[in-house]
């Protein structure tokens, strides 16, 4: 009996080691691939960079340098980080403003960071889903559209990452730009022609101009219903849109099924609210990546790379290098797929539907409650006018009404289950929509929970950062005094 126990203990000490074997193999395996995407990432980055220069020398040439330096001087004044204009802005200083160096601002500013966030989320989507963007890549065309990108940030960054992934030198890739702005119009193709798989002449670039506050035109429409990959990436909080919602609406219902719609904005409520509330639920699409609320950085290196490209023309106005980003990747179903898939099932839970919702059904589930509780009395008497009316609604006759009574009469237990079935039944969708409403809730608080962990550890990262690129600033001038002197 000894030796059994022991050969036992043994067998699970055995098994226990094996288990944390296992653990620490998995922990290792999740660790290196970590550390292989930021490898990544910061390969991508830094070519972003010099595709980003390259892009600026095309467009602005050594001549007029002094003019963008008096430009981008004079332009900090009425806009902010993000190069939107402040909104104590006068329309004169606007149109002033807004002219083709305020595009070479923007890239400048902006393009590296969002380029290399949308590179880093799309790439962990790929890896986590690689079987979707495999079946869009046996297609002869790959189609991109980007709703309101003009200055291509997003599509570069999607496409450098099929690049490092797939050989898509050789697929014929069309992009679709719809911009309201057709200044940008040069900038974008001046962008997308640095890139590996544009420099042959299969690969095809169209502009749209469209105001997409307006109902959509014909050209929307078609180059939204072609696209494998439709692309909003800070959108909403560029144009500062009041009714994000509705066009967000107008986008998704456009999207043909097996397409993939890539969104990437500030995490502000109204933005959470627009592109699927808290749980990113959208008809007949399925949310397979999410990034509720997180800080995208670049990497000091990249960093170091920008001054060295613009320090000399620019000092330390750098390019912004963090961003507070809400991600999200839905993949859209056809209707055999929604039914075959549980996660296609989609409910309204703004706050305000919900609280009108609930109040509406606390009503008739409090009287569902009394009912209920009144069938748990033993005394028989009060419920035998009650059945006669409920059975005889249902089209049972006098002699069936008798029977079933008498059955009932016999038996406690089946009276209160008679009882409860005629209670039940007429407020069986209620109390399933209640429960359904209160999971969701469940859910959002869940979500939003995340959503505050998260944050804060954006804040810390942010922080962290800030203090790395304060540090190298200042080196940077420290260096720079040094050699003038």
């Amino acid at each position: 009996m000894a030796e059994k126990n022991d050969m036992e203990n043994e067998h699970l000490n055995v098994e226990t080691l094996r288990t944390q074997v296992l653990d620490v193999k998995d922990f290792i395996e999740i660790n290196a691939s970590h550390e292989l995407h930021l490898c990544k990432c910061i390969a991508v980055s830094l070519e972003l960079c010099e595709l980003y220069h390259q892009a600026i020398r095309e467009l602005i040439g050594y001549h007029h340098m002094k003019d963008v330096k008096r430009y981008f001087y004079n332009l900090k004044s009425v806009t902010n980080r993000w190069c939107q204009f402040k909104e104590d802005c006068s329309l004169f200083n606007k149109l002033r403003c807004n002219t083709h160096y305020y595009t070479i601002a923007y890239i400048y500013r902006n393009s590296t960071c969002l380029s290399s966030a949308v590179a880093h989320y799309f790439g962990i989507f790929l890896s986590q889903h690689t079987n979707i963007v495999t079946e869009l890549l046996q297609r002869d065309e790959i189609r991109i559209c980007s709703v309101g990108g003009g200055s291509t940030s997003d599509v570069v960054g999607l496409i450098k990452v099929l690049e490092s992934v797939f050989d898509v030198t050789e697929l014929n890739v069309h992009v679709s730009i719809i911009d309201a702005d057709k200044k940008w119009q040069n900038a974008c193709i001046t962008v997308l022609k640095g890139l590996r798989c544009f420099r042959n002449s299969i690969c095809k670039i169209d502009f749209i101009e469209a105001d997409l506050s307006l109902p959509f035109n014909s050209k929307v429409i078609n180059a939204i219903e072609n696209a494998q990959i439709v692309s909003m990436v800070k959108f909403f909080s560029d144009l500062e849109i009041k009714i994000p919602e509705f066009l967000f609406q107008e986008v998704h219902s456009l999207i043909n099924p097996g397409s993939v719609l890539f969104f990437l904005d500030t995490p502000d409520s109204v933005i959470v609210k627009a592109c699927g509330g808290s749980l990113g639920d959208l008809p007949e699409y399925e949310l397979l990546y999410e990034a509720p609320f997180d800080s995208y950085t670049l990497h000091i290196s990249v960093v170091e790379k920008h001054l060295l490209l613009y320090g000399h023309i620019f000092g330390t106005n750098i390019c912004n290098t963090m961003f507070k980003a809400i991600c999200r990747v839905w993949v859209k179903y056809d209707n055999i797929l929604a039914v075959k898939n549980i996660k296609m099932e989609t409910v309204e839970f703004e706050e305000i539907v919900l609280f009108k919702k609930i109040k509406k059904f606390k009503s008739f589930y409090d009287q569902f409650q009394n009912l209920s509780g009144e069938i748990k009395i033993n005394s028989y008497r009060p419920w035998k006018e009650y059945f006669s009316v409920e059975l005889e609604k249902k089209g049972y006759s006098e002699k069936q009404i008798q029977k079933a009574l008498d059955k009932a009469q016999k038996d406690h237990a089946k009276l209160r289950r008679l009882g409860e079935l005629l209670l039940i039944k007429p407020y069986e969708n209620l109390i399933e929509e209640i429960i359904k409403e209160q999971d969701i809730r469940k859910d959002s608080a869940k979500w939003w929970t995340n959503f505050h962990e998260s944050r804060k550890k954006a804040v810390s990262d942010l922080q962290t950062h800030q203090q790395s690129i304060s540090e190298l600033l200042q080196l940077y001038k420290a260096t720079n005094f040094l050699r003038k002197t």
